[in-house]
């Protein structure tokens, strides 16, 4: 009975070391995937993907931190991922069978996202399905359609691999982004850049409202120490290399939604090419 008793609290003292160990793993993970989102949130905030696309990525970022968290306890354990997935593999291709239209719709979801064949507000339909109207949300698995008569209709996206999908929207509204890159000169402010990029924009036939201008340097607020820039020919030439950085570094962003007309988009690259003819110029629709 003692030899028993011995066994059985040995054998719970191992489960609960590893309980606690895996608390610690998943704890610190938790952790690691609140800022690494933050981050990637920061980061995506100005750009132009649509909001389902930062929060798949998001997700990506929180999967990939929890799978790096259990392969890291797994080799504490003295366990491999082949050793597990060869000891539950029957049960999980069963599962994986079960579950081959989700998976389809989840691959759909992604392809629809990235691909964009049709975005919110756009008005579809499915050439053998008898389904069409607006599309008011696109999710990972499904999207939800209004019909002329009013009715939600929750669209598995598997649809999109498989069928033809009829786009009737094909003079949606346009998100229009072009960026000047390396807008910075000797001396000027943000804001005295942002007033030169207004001035090269004025009288443009926009399509619908006035664009927005922002003007933005990730390295703005870089100076040069005091110490250093005493230092005889050393100092101006260190400054003279810190602005050059704040230069480069500055962009301006000019933004407009409107049907797509490439006429005024090139207008819109050469005025600013021509205010800012050392900068670089990019372009993006969505």
């Amino acid at each position: 009975m003692r030899e028993t008793l011995r066994t059985a609290f040995e054998q719970l003292a191992t489960l609960g070391f590893g309980l606690m160990q895996a608390a610690v793993v998943f704890f610190i993970a938790a952790l690691l995937i609140r800022a690494l989102r933050r981050l990637v949130r920061r980061q995506l905030k100005p750009t132009l993907a649509p909001d389902n696309v930062k929060r798949i990525v998001e997700n990506v970022v929180t999967f990939a931190v929890l799978g790096c968290g259990a392969t890291i306890l797994l080799t504490h354990w003295g366990v491999t991922w082949t050793t597990l997935l060869t000891a539950i593999g029957l049960s999980t291709l069963v599962v994986a069978l079960g579950l081959q239209s989700m998976l389809q719709s989840l691959i759909g979801g992604i392809f629809i996202l990235f691909e964009r064949p049709y975005s919110v507000g756009d008005r579809i339909s499915y050439s053998v399905h008898r389904v069409s109207g607006t599309v008011e949300e696109i999710a990972w698995r499904t999207t939800v359609v209004r019909d002329d008569e009013g009715a939600r209709i929750v669209v598995p996206n598997s649809l999109a691999l498989t069928n033809a999908v009829i786009n009737c929207s094909p003079e949606r509204a346009v998100l229009t982004i072009v960026t000047v890159h390396g807008a910075g000169g000797d001396g000027r402010t943000l804001p005295e850049t942002r007033a030169l990029a207004e001035a090269a924009l004025t009288d443009m036939p926009w399509p619908a409202v006035s664009p927005e201008i922002t003007v933005h340097s990730t390295l703005h607020r870089l100076h040069l120490p005091r110490l250093l820039a005493r230092i005889p020919r050393l100092g101006p030439r260190a400054d003279h290399m810190v602005q050059d950085i704040i230069n480069e570094t500055t962009q301006i962003r000019v933004t407009w939604s409107g049907v797509n007309d490439p006429g005024i988009q090139e207008h819109v690259r050469q005025r600013l090419r021509d205010q800012f003819r050392a900068s670089r110029i990019t372009m993006r629709r969505w």
